[in-house]
């Protein structure tokens, strides 16, 4: 499988996780997910991300939006893996955290820890079992895990109603959103 892109059916992968073993789809069910796709956990910036969303781990149940980390990281020996991130945070994360080692062949981008250009990914699963959004950014960028949640929102809202959700400041947005080359006639400009 190569590399994942919106709109592709997301991998039905088997993994041990931090909260015990997990087939993707299953523990997915029939709600969104947010994945976290990071090359290691030993870095300061991955931490501070870690803490940030079980911050708002409520905000995102509330949307019923799930969170899963996937790490790759050098080191396959999963009880190690498991005491370092353990270590790192002070405890395990309160969401399932998928040992990557094992899903190289998943299609989840993966970047290599050691190389300058690594990168984190967050990717939002939608009930369909299909990629919705996919961000990539720099181990030096942090990512603002708010707008994240109204970008989740935004797509339920989409999905359910095709229209465009408000983001969290109240403002209005643009108007319905068009999928059918015919419905262009119909849009709602701003």
């Amino acid at each position: 499988m190569g590399i994942l892109q919106i709109g592709d059916r997301a991998p039905d992968f088997r993994a041990r996780s931090t909260s015990g073993d997990i087939r993707f789809h299953d523990w997915l069910g029939d709600g969104w997910a947010l994945m976290l796709a990071y090359p290691e956990m030993m870095t300061a910036d991955c931490v501070e991300e870690f803490r940030a969303v079980e911050d708002l781990q409520e905000d995102f149940a509330a949307i019923g939006c799930k969170i899963i980390g996937c790490l790759s990281d050098c080191d396959r020996d999963f009880e190690v893996w498991t005491g370092r991130i353990s270590k790192c945070l002070g405890r395990l994360p309160r969401f399932p955290v998928v040992h990557m080692a094992d899903l190289d062949s998943s299609g989840l981008p993966v970047s290599d820890r050691c190389s300058q250009d690594a990168s984190r990914t967050l990717i939002v699963v939608g009930p369909d079992k299909r990629v919705k959004l996919m961000v990539a950014y720099s181990m030096v960028t942090a990512s603002m895990f708010g707008e994240i949640l109204r970008l989740i929102e935004s797509l339920e809202g989409a999905d359910e109603r095709r229209l465009a959700a408000r983001n969290r400041g109240g403002f209005p947005v643009c108007g319905p959103i068009n999928r059918q080359p015919e419905d262009r006639t119909q849009r709602n400009h701003c």
